[in-house]
């Protein structure tokens, strides 16, 4: 997991390691609340947890500095990431941003 924030590329490596941690997620959610549906346990420490808060909120500042829609980037970079899994297991490309 990227450790800080400070530009646009990072933003989408934050986004990316969220996307191979969790899969889909909740950019208005709180990290404590994901659950692993194997173990049902919880996935993130109270530190993890906060840590990808702080991450997650320096996110929404930087694209506000830099005039970029958050949840629109969070939604082209999540369906890049799944498009990228789902081709390595050799599943069609079924990406809405193509």
């Amino acid at each position: 997991m990227i450790q800080e924030v400070n530009t646009i590329q990072d933003v989408t490596t934050f986004i990316e390691d969220l996307t191979k941690e969790i899969g889909d997620y909740n950019p208005f959610g709180d990290f404590t609340n994901y659950i692993n549906p194997v173990t049902n346990e919880r996935v993130y420490t109270d530190e993890e947890a906060a840590l990808r808060k702080r991450l997650l909120e320096r996110c929404f500042e930087i694209c506000q500095q830099q005039s970029c829609n958050f949840i629109y980037l969070s939604l082209v970079v999540f369906e890049e990431s799944r498009d990228i899994i789902s081709y390595m297991q050799g599943e069609p490309r079924t990406s809405f941003l193509t």
